[in-house]
């Protein structure tokens, strides 16, 4: 399951500086769209709940954390409230600000936003697996790596990735804030994913720096639009996706 995942208010206070003079109405739907909900402030987190409705985490609301992008660990918190820190991505990557996680067969992929300006295609999913073994009898002392969570592997090719997620092609998805150099810009936030051949193919082109998605039992995916613009101006869109391969 995916877990969810938000970004702090001073983040947040960035982003909507950042885009609010170019905002004097609502940008026009990207191709394909489906609106969903509109008036929404801040939407960040999505996710459909057994009982079949899509459940949106505002900004203002508050929620569970499981990324913390201000000092990059991971976190982890169980049924009773416990919290620990799975890992901390920013011992060996540095502020790269992650924000995003997803879990699969024992592993997770971790997104990052990076710092602004945004430099295209420097962002990355990071693989993170976890291993009790010590298979490192022959290093020297002190030079083991942890037990538990790490590293294994990264992709670079992406931009600003705020949302990662599983499709029912079992192919990986990315949503990106905005693509374009500089700072986050109204209509060049996007949905890419990974193919099979590695290679990293947009899917849903026109975003306004959108920063929520998750797929539906309806297998259609839900990307919450506007959602680092002023309070009021968010919404819910819907795609129709087509399998990968």
């Amino acid at each position: 399951m995916t877990k969810q995942s938000r970004w702090g208010f001073l983040t947040t206070a960035i982003l909507c500086a950042a885009i609010t003079p170019a905002f004097g109405q609502a940008p026009p739907l990207p191709p394909n769209a489906a609106l969903v909900a509109s008036g929404l402030e801040g939407p960040r987190g999505l996710r459909f709940g057994p009982d079949g409705y899509l459940y949106v985490a505002e900004a203002g609301t508050g929620g569970t954390l499981t990324v913390e992008p201000n000092h990059g660990q991971v976190i982890s918190v169980t049924k009773s409230g416990e919290i620990k820190q799975v890992i901390d991505i920013s011992a060996s990557e540095g502020h790269i600000v992650p924000t995003s996680i997803a879990a699969r067969d024992g592993s997770l992929f971790v997104g990052n936003l990076n710092l602004f300006p945004i430099d295209p295609q420097w962002a990355r999913i990071l693989t993170i697996s976890r291993s009790d073994q010590d298979d490192f009898d022959n290093l020297p002392p002190g030079l083991e790596p942890a037990r538990g969570h790490r590293i294994v592997s990264s992709k670079a090719g992406f931009t600003t990735v705020v949302a990662v997620d599983f499709g029912r092609d079992g192919l990986l998805y990315a949503l990106e804030l905005s693509d374009a150099a500089g700072f986050p810009t109204p209509g060049f936030g996007k949905v890419v994913r990974v193919k099979g051949s590695g290679d990293i193919e947009e899917i849903v082109t026109g975003l306004s720096v959108p920063t929520g998605m998750t797929f539906g039992p309806d297998g259609r995916l839900y990307v919450s639009d506007l959602g680092a613009a002023p309070a009021g101006a968010g919404r819910i869109l819907r795609f129709d996706i087509s399998p990968g391969w």
